[in-house]
């Protein structure tokens, strides 16, 4: 079939029926950035697979992850009106449609959450955006072709993509924490995915993302066989408090050379007086500078006998001074 040089002067135009039952977005009241490249299948999007397919993006590698933001309480609409030309003889011309800009405004999580989010700024050709209509517990995104050659949904691709600085209290208003997305609007309109959640399968608004950790060095020298590491959130919580004893597990640690090589780590044991774990390694170098200490993975950490979920450690370089 000849395609070169072919003018299509058509429209697929369609039928303007009213359905009795439609959908209209209600209110966004959250967001969830994913991998730009992702692509939400059927299956996954089923009633039975949903929950689990979701869950397990949030903890997945963080190539792979996708991230959940805080609830929205506010939106600006800076949504560019349609874009005309007009010539001098008083006629116009439609150019395109107006990108679109939305920025949101979220409470929950403060400082902490805001500059998680900025860590994104700007990173437009990695991540996209799933928009979560709140009152409806229906995810909307855009539609994708999935590995099979079906529709699917993915992330609306962005041409904005920012967390501002926050704004101060000023006494009548609380601290303003806010997030912008920008994009061309066909993503949404006749390219929309839209995917509505019976409450019963699951509440979209209790997704939640990893909480990070920051790991310390409490005690221990080079060449010591024992080394003592502290963790607290970033939110200022010591893990102590709640997971003394569920982190006593070997399998809950990763212990590495400064060339990556792991070190066998044949112990651990939380010490009351510095209010770490004291990890033992059988390696007859023991610790070195360079040695790097962290967490096992959120998967890792939240399954028997370890069952601590919702967190991921950064990696701890061990600088002892040699």
């Amino acid at each position: 079939m000849n395609v070169l040089n072919v003018i299509f002067c058509g429209k697929d135009v369609k039928n303007t029926g009213v359905c009795d039952c439609y959908f209209t977005p209600e209110l966004l009241e959250g967001s969830i950035l994913v991998p730009r490249d992702l692509v939400l299948t059927q299956d996954q999007l089923s009633d039975a697979n949903i929950s689990t397919t979701l869950t397990n993006l949030t903890k997945t590698t963080k190539t792979n992850r996708i991230f959940p933001t805080s609830p929205f309480v506010q939106i600006t609409d800076n949504t560019e009106e349609p874009v005309e030309q007009t010539f001098g003889y008083g006629d116009s011309v439609p150019i395109r449609d107006g990108k679109i800009n939305w920025i949101f405004q979220f409470i929950e999580g403060g400082i902490t959450h805001s500059n998680a989010l900025a860590s994104f700024n700007n990173l437009i050709k990695k991540y996209a955006v799933i928009f979560r209509d709140g009152p409806q517990n229906t995810l909307i995104g855009t539609t994708k072709k999935d590995v099979n050659g079906q529709n699917g949904m993915a992330g609306i691709p962005l041409t904005k993509l920012r967390t501002y600085p926050w704004k101060a209290p000023t006494g009548s208003e609380v601290t303003a924490y806010r997030i912008q997305f920008g994009f061309n609007p066909v993503y949404i309109n006749q390219l929309i995915a839209f995917r509505k959640v019976d409450l019963d399968v699951m509440v979209l608004s209790e997704l939640k993302g990893l909480e990070n950790v920051l790991l310390s060095h409490l005690a221990g020298d080079e060449g010591d066989t024992e080394i003592t590491i502290g963790a607290v959130t970033d939110c200022g919580a010591d893990m102590a408090t709640d997971y003394s004893e569920e982190l006593e597990q070997v399998t809950a640690w990763i212990w590495k050379d400064a060339a990556g090589a792991v070190k066998t780590i044949t112990g651990v044991v939380f010490d009351e007086e510095t209010g770490g774990w004291t990890l033992t390694t059988s390696d007859p170098s023991g610790a070195e500078d360079g040695d790097t200490i962290q967490m096992a993975a959120p998967t890792v950490l939240e399954a028997p006998p370890i069952n601590v979920a919702g967190y991921e450690s950064d990696i701890l370089t061990l600088d002892l001074g040699s």
